[in-house]
């Protein structure tokens, strides 16, 4: 086919468009007030809805930056028969639930702290306050998290009763070291006492608890204090976190737990007595960590998201009604002159007859 006729082709197709794209705008020139009521109305509703779908999305659809994140759940120590019933896990018990469980693929503990960096003048730095975490060894594989540079957390790492070693945020890499990777290796202070840069941590390296409060960001992690020489002791003061292995259920693993918590008398004495047990009434409960992480909210968001949804629809059904009416108003206007002219022409008619 010759171009020119390939041209007349495509003009062919744009008339009806140019046509309705004129028409359109003349409508707007003659009423411009209709159009950009109608035009506001649907903006502001879909710009509601949108933004509170975005707030839904990122706080209750996608909360967790952990690879798998619906395997993930939160342990607690539950004391039912005293009045601060909600605990925490100690040392020795997760020590001995990571070795003995049969329902999960691995287990995390940590704990907060704040320290000041660059406390000698060796350093460097100015004097600053972090938030570290202390984390065991496992809390990287049970989050599915690999440093950004350097080397992962060791269970040797763990052995020392004063950290030797510490895992920068990517925040604080950027920040204070201007995101050089010569850093690893180096030497900084913490509270005085020297610690080697060991790693840097990725952006979606958060502790659970950084994903609770907005408040809390931690700049940095260092291994915790796990001996499995020194006595257990019933202290309730860290966080626990687990990975289910695939195809384990929540109610399998709290099973699982409630096995492991009844023979605590038994594997840990000089932490947990028959009596103690008794007098507390302890168990641990399983609950996942995306419910601890997005908590009431969930509801109280999906009613507004609702709530906008139903105004959404208010606002289309106006709009319609509007144009609905300016439609039927139109038509009217059009056939009025038509029957008067009908009309008129009709009257002349039977004039001209009787002449």
């Amino acid at each position: 086919m010759p171009r020119d006729s390939h041209f007349r082709t495509m003009m062919s197709w744009l008339k009806p468009i140019e046509q309705t794209t004129l028409q359109g705008l003349k409508r707007l020139l003659r009423q411009p007030a209709f159009y950009l009521a109608a035009t506001l109305t649907l903006a502001l509703g879909i710009g509601a809805s949108l933004a509170v779908f975005g707030v839904l999305q990122s706080v209750v659809l996608s909360p967790l930056p952990y690879p798998d994140a619906d395997q993930l759940v939160q342990l607690q120590t539950i004391a039912s028969k005293v009045a601060d019933s909600e605990w925490n896990l100690a040392k020795g018990q997760f020590s001995y639930f990571r070795a003995e469980n049969r329902s999960f693929q691995e287990m995390g503990l940590y704990s907060l702290r704040f320290s000041t960096l660059g406390a000698e003048e060796t350093d460097g730095l100015p004097a600053e306050q972090l938030a570290i975490a202390e984390v065991s060894a496992s809390m990287m594989e049970t989050l599915e998290v690999s440093p950004e540079v350097g080397r992962t957390i060791q269970a040797s790492d763990n052995l020392d009763e004063t950290p030797s070693h510490v895992w920068l945020s990517h925040d604080l890499w950027t920040r204070r070291f201007g995101a050089e990777s010569s850093v690893i290796g180096s030497r900084l202070f913490l509270d005085g006492q020297p610690v080697e840069i060991a790693g840097v941590l990725p952006l979606t390296a958060k502790v659970p608890v950084e994903l609770i409060s907005a408040e809390i960001d931690v700049d940095a992690w260092v291994p915790m204090w796990l001996d499995p020489t020194s006595p257990p002791e019933p202290r309730h003061l860290f966080r626990g976190i687990a990975r289910l292995k695939p195809g384990v259920s929540l109610a399998t693993a709290a099973l699982d737990l409630d096995r492991l918590t009844a023979s605590l008398p038994e594997a840990l004495p000089q932490a947990y007595s028959d009596e103690m047990m008794e007098s507390f009434g302890l168990s641990v409960r399983v609950r996942p960590l995306v419910e601890t992480v997005v908590g009431d909210i969930a509801d109280a968001l999906w009613i507004v998201f609702g709530a906008v949804l139903l105004l959404l629809i208010v606002a289309f059904a106006n709009v319609a009604h509007l144009v609905l009416a300016r439609t039927l108003a139109r038509e009217h206007e059009l056939v009025l002159p038509a029957v008067k002219n009908r009309g008129s022409a009709a009257v002349r008619k039977r004039a001209l007859g009787s002449v």
